[in-house]
């Protein structure tokens, strides 16, 4: 066994729950490792601190006592509740129709008509007017020469 579990045994040795053999095999240990004979005195303090410690009862009544001074704290009073459900629900109101005026307003704007949409001349390859079209022309003119 290495120190750490020795030192698991010398907590059940003085719990009494170690048999004869371990107690014995600790007590070799003990005489020769001091780290393992201090943890183990120092355990034997604490238990003994732990053995002298009164056990005492809390004063009839407490539980309602705490309960009392407890109950109702950081509670929201209940028309609070009801005005920031209500304040909540004019906001979200507020905000649809506020983006319902802005998109009307947008899509009163110059709407582009549907067949200069699916014309689509500034997709084509050298849109009219461009340096590419006029690059073209001058290679073409060439070409004829």
């Amino acid at each position: 066994m290495d120190c750490m579990e020795y030192r698991k045994s010398a907590s059940r040795v003085l719990d009494g729950e170690a048999d004869a053999a371990e107690e014995k095999q600790l007590m070799l240990h003990l005489d020769g490792c001091e780290d393992c004979r201090l943890f183990h005195e120092s355990l034997q303090v604490v238990s003994a601190m732990h053995r002298e410690l009164v056990e005492t009862t809390p004063p009839s009544g407490i539980l309602e006592i705490v309960l009392e001074t407890t109950r109702g704290r950081d509670r929201i009073p209940g028309w609070w509740k009801i005005g920031i459900s209500a304040a909540a629900a004019v906001v979200i109101l507020l905000g649809v129709r506020i983006g319902d005026y802005i998109s009307s307003s947008y899509s009163d704007a110059s709407s582009p008509d549907q067949a200069e949409v699916f014309e689509m001349d500034y997709l084509e390859a050298f849109p009219p007017g461009s340096l590419g079209e006029r690059l073209m022309i001058t290679m073409e003119g060439d070409a004829d020469v």
